[in-house]
């Protein structure tokens, strides 16, 4: 299970928690439900990209702020 929360995009080791995200959902085929949670940062626009391209026809829920 990969959380998002804690992350805060005033440092680089945020930017690379986001990039090791869409790595692992480049191998989730059939992920069912992608919840973000916290208002801060809000999902970069390649991470949603990343769900329609890869998890569009399998994806279910999807909660974002």
């Amino acid at each position: 299970i990969f959380t998002g929360r804690n992350i805060c995009c005033q440092t680089e080791g945020c930017v690379s928690m986001l990039g090791s995200l869409t790595e692992a959902m480049e191998m989730l085929d059939n992920l069912q439900s992608f919840r973000w949670y916290g208002n801060s940062p809000q999902p970069a626009t390649y991470v949603l990209e990343t769900l329609g391209r890869k998890c569009g026809a399998t994806l279910r829920e999807l909660r974002i702020p």
